[in-house]
């Protein structure tokens, strides 16, 4: 019998570690190129690389704690019924629940915290605010 390539090894436990963030046995998690994010059966995550090298796998890792922890602690209706009607108060309002939700797996779990950071980190660099030199019209405080 042949051994599981180490690749293989990594989505199934992180699929198994998704699913037990979220809560959800039956949960469908799918690896593919492209954004991360979730559906009404699944989630869909970033392809980890082959080399399984450390600063993408922590990434990979971020990305499925996050839209676990979204799926276990987000509540839809409620999130609907206060969420406000201005265009600049709704982001603020968006950005902050997904502060809650993660900061709900963060509390006793240090390697969410450290996945999260990485996968923000990722993200704030392909946005290029690693560059950013001074702050400017429209962006955030």
């Amino acid at each position: 019998m042949d051994r599981p390539l180490p690749v293989d090894s990594f989505r199934q436990a992180t699929a198994s570690t998704a699913r037990a963030i979220a809560g959800q046995a039956d949960l469908a998690v799918s690896f593919t190129e492209g954004n991360a994010g979730y559906f009404d059966t699944g989630i869909r995550l970033s392809l980890p690389p082959p080399d399984l090298a450390y600063e993408r796998v922590t990434q990979v890792r971020g990305e499925a704690d996050g839209i676990a922890l979204w799926l276990r602690h987000h509540d839809r209706s409620v999130h609907a019924r206060y969420s406000p009607g201005s265009t600049v108060a709704r982001a603020a309002f968006d950005v902050l629940e997904t502060v809650r939700v993660e900061s709900l797996g963060c509390q006793h779990r240090s390697g969410i915290s450290q996945n999260l950071a990485a996968r923000r980190q990722a993200y704030c660099r392909t946005q290029g605010y690693d560059r950013v030199a001074e702050r400017g019209d429209g962006q955030f405080a």
